[in-house]
C-alpha cells in the first residue's frame, strides 16, 4: 500500500533512519548480497508473490536473531500470525495501525540489543585472542636462568594483560662466556606473540654467533626482516667474559644496557643501531669495556621507562637513573623488587593492576 509505505517512511526518516523499501524479496536479498546489511528488517505479512514468513525463514538461514533483527507487521492482532512469525525467526511484531513512538522504540531497542551482542562477541573473541597470545608467549619466555659462575643474575618479567612482545634469554656459551639477550616486539596480542616466537627460533638458529654480539644481531635482522612486515624489534645482546672481565654489547634500537659500577657511576656508551626489521641488510656494531668485581649490569625494556601515572606522565629514563643512584649497592633481586614497587607507586597502582606494557628486567652482579 503506497500510503502506508509513505507514512512508514516519514516516521522513520523523521527519527533519523535511512530507509529502503522493496516490494519483493529479490531486491532485499540482492542488496544484502552486495554487503549492504540493514540494521533492522520490517516485513509486512502481505507481500506480492511470497510471504513474510518465508522471507523471514530465508533470512534466518544466513543471519541469527541478533545479527539481523526482524519486525513483522501484521494487518491486525492475529495470534496465529504472530506465533508463526516468531517460529520463523522474527524478533518482534507490530499490528496496524501502529503508533510512531512504539515503532521507533521497538526499532531502537532491537538495534541496541544487536550492538550489545556484537560488543559481547567482540569481547569474547578478544579474550580468546589474549589467551592464545599468552599461550604462544609463555612458550617463548624462559622459566629458569642457568647458574653462572662469578655472576649473580636476577630477573623479573611482568606481562601486560594485553600481551606485549618482550623476549629475553640467558645462555651459557662456555665456562667463561655468557650471553644475555633482551628484546621488545612492537604491538600487542597475537601478532606480537607470533613475532616473539619467530625471534626465539631465529635466536636459537643463530647461536653460532653467540660469542659475537654484532654478528648475532646482524643475522637475526637478516632472517626476520622479510617476515615481520607490520612489526619491528628493538634488541640488545651482551657477551660477558668472566675470564677477561669484559662486557661486549650490540644494540638494535633498544634502550641502552647500563653498566653500574660499584662506585655508582653508570656507563652506557654502546653503539646504536636500527631496530630489527627496519633495514634488511643492516650491519650492527659492538663495543667492549671492562668491569670489576661488584659492578652490576642492567638490561630492561621500555615497559619501565614508559610506565604511566594517573597524570599520564611516564616514569622516564631519568627516574630510572635516579633510582639506580640511590639503590646501586642493593643486591640484585631486592634491587629489581624495589624497582617494580617504585613503578607501582609511580602509577598509584595495586599489585593486581596491569602495566600498559610488558616489564622485563635483568640484573647481573659480577663477583
Amino acid at each position: 500500500d503506497p500510503v502506508n509505505v509513505k507514512i512508514l517512511n516519514d516516521m522513520l526518516t523523521d527519527a533519523g533512519y535511512y530507509v529502503e523499501f522493496s516490494h519483493n524479496d529479490s531486491k532485499l536479498f540482492s542488496t544484502m548480497h552486495l554487503g549492504k546489511q540493514p540494521d533492522v528488517v520490517l516485513l509486512d505479512t502481505i507481500l506480492p508473490g511470497t510471504s513474510a514468513f518465508h522471507v523471514c525463514e530465508k533470512i534466518r538461514k544466513d543471519y541469527s536473531l541478533y545479527e539481523l533483527p526482524i519486525i513483522i507487521i501484521t494487518s491486525k492482532h492475529r495470534t496465529q500470525e504472530i506465533v508463526t512469525a516468531f517460529r520463523m525467526g522474527a524478533n518482534d511484531y507490530l499490528s496496524k495501525p501502529f503508533n510512531k513512538d512504539e515503532l521507533i522504540a521497538r526499532i531502537s531497542n532491537l538495534i541496541a540489543l544487536k550492538k550489545s551482542v556484537q560488543e559481547h562477541n567482540e569481547f569474547i573473541m578478544l579474550k580468546h585472542e589474549l589467551r592464545l597470545a599468552h599461550e604462544i608467549h609463555s612458550s617463548v619466555v624462559i622459566q629458569d636462568i642457568p647458574k653462572i659462575k662469578n655472576i649473580n643474575i636476577a630477573y623479573a618479567y611482568i606481562p601486560t594483560r594485553e600481551m606485549g612482545g618482550d623476549f629475553y634469554d640467558v645462555i651459557k656459551i662456555d665456562e667463561d662466556r655468557t650471553g644475555i639477550m633482551i628484546a621488545d616486539v612492537t604491538g600487542h596480542g597475537i601478532p606480537a606473540a607470533l613475532v616473539c616466537a619467530m625471534l626465539k627460533m631465529a635466536f636459537i638458529n643463530n647461536l653460532e654467533y653467540a660469542h659475537h654480539p654484532a654478528h648475532l644481531l646482524t643475522a637475526l635482522n637478516k632472517d626476520l626482516s622479510n617476515t615481520i612486515k607490520e612489526n619491528y624489534i628493538t634488541a640488545a645482546y651482551a657477551l660477558i667474559d668472566t675470564k677477561n672481565k669484559t662486557l661486549t654489547v650490540s644494540s638494535a634500537g633498544h634502550w641502552p644496557p647500563l653498566l653500574i659500577q660499584k662506585n655508582g657511576t653508570i656507563y652506557n656508551n654502546w653503539p646504536k643501531g636500527f631496530p630489527i626489521g627496519w633495514v634488511e641488510d643492516n650491519k650492527y656494531e659492538e663495543s667492549t669495556t671492562t668491569y670489576t668485581t661488584g659492578d652490576k649490569f642492567l638490561l630492561y625494556t621500555d615497559g619501565i621507562i614508559e610506565a604511566r601515572n594517573p597524570d599520564n606522565k611516564i616514569f622516564s629514563f631519568e627516574r630510572l637513573e635516579d633510582y639506580i643512584i640511590h639503590n646501586y649497592l642493593t643486591e640484585p633481586q631486592s634491587f629489581i623488587n624495589d624497582l617494580i614497587n617504585s613503578l607501582y607507586t609511580w602509577g598509584k597502582m595495586d599489585k593486581s593492576d596491569s602495566f600498559n606494557d610488558d616489564v622485563t628486567i635483568i640484573l647481573a652482579e659480577f663477583s
